[in-house]
């Protein structure tokens, strides 16, 4: 069986992917690049909490009561965070840039306007924080295996299917 998969820089840290290697597997082994590694499952929820755990814990420390407030600046802030998710979601390349760019220049606008002078370093914050929800979303349907080599584990890499 072929698939396409990229694997960690580093063990246990999945923020940080390679380049796309086409590999094939074969038992509880796959051919990639010219080697051969073992492979073993990862459990899904070890994977979510590797993953997720440190940006929660920083979300922690950043999020204050006033992040959940409905006043008319965060509200503001939240529409303008929205904009800029979806534009870097669903816009290409240089025209994403442009929209982005567009989009944080007017939070800044509006933030003036109102002397709310701050509205852009929320705008980003939230969409971040809208940016990590949608991630985590699509990261629930992937699978997570771990790469071994010589009885250590090297890598891990992510598919949609079950191998």
């Amino acid at each position: 069986m072929k698939f396409l998969t990229k694997f960690t820089k580093f063990p246990y840290v999945f923020w940080s992917f390679g380049k796309t290697y086409e590999c094939v597997k074969s038992q509880n082994e796959i051919h990639c690049n010219g080697k051969i590694y073992n492979f073993k499952p990862m459990s899904k929820a070890l994977f979510l909490i590797l993953k997720y755990l440190p940006v929660a814990i920083i979300f922690f420390f950043l999020l204050t009561k006033y992040d959940f407030s409905l006043e008319r600046e965060r509200l503001i802030s939240y529409l303008c965070a929205i904009l800029v998710f979806l534009a870097f979601f669903y816009l290409e390349n240089l025209i994403r840039t442009i929209a982005v760019i567009v989009i944080l220049a007017l939070s800044f606008a509006i933030g003036a306007y109102l002397g709310m002078f701050s509205l852009v370093a929320f705008v980003l914050k939230y969409a971040i924080i809208l940016f990590c929800f949608f991630m985590f979303f699509i990261d629930l349907k992937f699978n997570a295996y771990m790469l071994i080599q010589n009885g250590k584990i090297v890598s891990h890499f992510l598919t949609k299917e079950k191998l």
